[in-house]
């Protein structure tokens, strides 16, 4: 095997292992989010809630209606989107990597695509490293 072949080899492997990562995470933190929606009791821990101006609530603490709790589990779910619209346009490049497409013009579509989610997001992500 010469050193092409084995470049290539070790490439497939990697984006395959990469690719069924990313594909997992796809899957888990849906779930992760909204567990505790799912499991109520899961709510009484003392590490869900909000910060507001008056200070800390636990979600425990609120007597859920129904349409608070459709509106918070939207939030929720909501608040994934960008992580999961970041995930999936992961897996489209490690795709392409797979395929032997590293430097095509759809990678650098994705990659376009993904500085832009990060700068929409920006925004967030420096709210949630700093809920004050």
């Amino acid at each position: 095997m010469n050193n092409s072949q084995n470049s290539r080899t070790q490439l497939t492997q990697s984006t395959q292992f990469y690719s069924t990562f990313l594909k997992a995470g796809m899957i888990i933190t849906p779930i992760a989010t909204l567990l505790p929606w799912i499991a109520k009791s899961a709510l009484n821990g003392p590490y869900y809630g909000i910060f507001t101006f008056e200070g800390y609530v636990a979600y425990s603490d609120v007597a859920w209606t129904t349409v608070p709790l459709i509106i918070a589990i939207f939030a929720q779910i909501l608040s994934i989107t960008p992580l999961m619209i970041g995930l999936f346009i992961l897996n489209s490049i490690i795709s392409n990597y797979n395929k032997g497409e590293i430097f095509s013009l759809q990678n650098a579509i994705n990659y376009r695509r993904l500085s832009l989610l990060l700068l929409l997001d920006i925004e967030g992500i420096l709210r949630s490293a700093n809920p004050y």
